[in-house]
């Protein structure tokens, strides 16, 4: 076989083995989040009516006003207070926060959070610059992700722009446009 033969066949290995892999992750992924479904009588009225409830309820999906932990669960990457912005929500401007954020809604302008993490979880969009220690996308983002630690696109991730951060992970599902940068 020739040379570029072998090249070829190594190549359609690699992307065998990518695939399989991101197959794999997102199993274990989904397999880890499924939870026991809750009586009716369990179910909680608003998902923000507390922090323990609002934390439970990251990423999930509402069924009418009643929040249904039988559905997956994206892991919860949010450990103290969090402000929540609900699917309804439309922000035109800046956000400034010293706690965790959580966005479900719409926000068109910057976000700067100190010392916690930021997630757009679906169906979120942010249209500008997010900067955070932590920022993890399960919905959409167009413009800047600057983190001092990490950035995590989620399966259901759509971005569009510049990632400076010390790291970053994609997985399986993910649609990245744009260029990522040394955070340094």
């Amino acid at each position: 076989m020739e040379q570029s033969g072998w090249v070829l066949l190594l190549g359609v290995v690699i992307i065998l083995i990518i695939v399989l892999d991101g197959k794999w992750r997102v199993s274990k992924h989904v397999r880890r989040s499924f939870h026991k479904p809750l009586e009716p009588e369990q179910l909680v009225d608003s998902p923000v009516s507390d922090t323990a409830a609002a934390l439970a309820g990251v990423g999930q999906q509402y069924h009418g006003a009643h929040f249904c932990p039988c559905t997956p669960q994206v892991e919860p990457h949010v450990v103290t207070g969090m402000t929540l912005v609900g699917p309804s929500i439309r922000i035109a401007g800046e956000i400034f926060a010293e706690e965790s954020l959580v966005i479900m809604g719409a926000v068109s302008g910057a976000i700067k959070v100190k010392r916690h993490g930021v997630m757009i979880a679906e169906p979120g969009t942010v249209a500008d610059t997010i900067e955070a220690p932590t920022i993890i996308v399960d919905g959409s983002v167009t413009g800047r992700l600057q983190a001092d630690e990490k950035v995590e696109l989620l399966s259901n991730a759509r971005f569009s722009g510049t990632i400076a951060a010390e790291r970053v992970s994609c997985e399986a599902g993910a649609r990245l446009q744009g260029e990522i940068i040394d955070y340094r």
